[in-house]
């Protein structure tokens, strides 16, 4: 009877890999049907904007990244390492904007290429979008952001919680049940 409560709690863990992370996973990374890059062009000392482009339903869901390069400047000696700037996005459609949306490196820019993912939405009907990023921090931290570009990914796949959540259930439970074994 063990041994079949141990081939089932192995069973389970399997399944919970495969169903929490596994597929939250696979659907962050490729859950999508394609994908354009618009090189974005500076418009003054900390700003940038992506060409327009258009959007229509067919696409749906959209999901929108910013993509760059960015390497933290030398500092003088002793001098204290100078923080990864911060950027705020907004998305505008003709006149109309977005809410502003701020972010950071996530990992404080200690890689050169990154890709920080801001948005998913829904488009109802065709229309020409335009994204404006504005850096703000140190003019060093600032002048190293290189080949920046918007990312529009068509037809993405979001992953549903409640099935990412069973799976990491499954997983807490299965590794219980064969640590008490």
């Amino acid at each position: 009877m063990k041994r079949v409560i141990k081939i089932l709690a192995w069973i389970t863990l399997f399944a919970g890999l495969v169903l929490g992370p596994g597929y939250w996973l696979h659907a962050r990374y490729f859950g999508e049907s394609g994908q354009d890059v618009h090189p974005l062009t500076r418009q003054g000392a900390d700003r940038w904007q992506s060409p327009v482009i258009r959007l229509s339903p067919e696409m749906n869901p959209v999901g929108l990244s910013f993509r760059g390069d960015w390497t933290a400047p030398t500092p003088a000696a002793g001098a204290p390492p100078l923080p990864p700037p911060r950027f705020q996005a907004i998305l505008r459609q003709g006149e109309q904007a977005a809410e502003p949306m701020r972010f950071q490196l996530r990992d404080g820019g200690k890689r050169a290429g990154f890709e920080e993912r801001l948005l998913l939405i829904h488009v109802p009907e065709a229309a020409d979008y335009q994204l404006d990023i504005e850096v703000f921090g140190h003019p060093d931290s600032v002048e190293k952001l290189a080949q920046p570009a918007l990312v529009v990914r068509q037809n993405v796949e979001a992953a549903d919680p409640r099935v990412v959540a069973g799976g990491i259930l499954a997983v807490a439970l299965a590794a219980l049940v064969l640590l008490t074994l």
